[in-house]
């Protein structure tokens, strides 16, 4: 089965949600938190990533 994963990004974390899954996953917006971003969508199979970028943060 395809899987696809929405990210919402903020400025301190990552929440990823998994559709037709309902899984999701959270990590830190840091390099080390991306290498698990990385190896968790590799590990469920994802073919398509739409990430969240409309607001802005400083």
């Amino acid at each position: 089965m395809t899987a696809y994963a929405g990210i919402d990004v903020a400025k301190d974390t990552l929440q990823i949600a998994l559709y037709p899954q309902s899984n999701s996953f959270c990590t830190t917006n840091t390099s080390e938190g991306i290498h698990q971003l990385i190896q968790w969508l590799s590990d469920n199979r994802v073919e398509q990533v739409l990430v969240e970028a409309t607001g802005g943060y400083i």
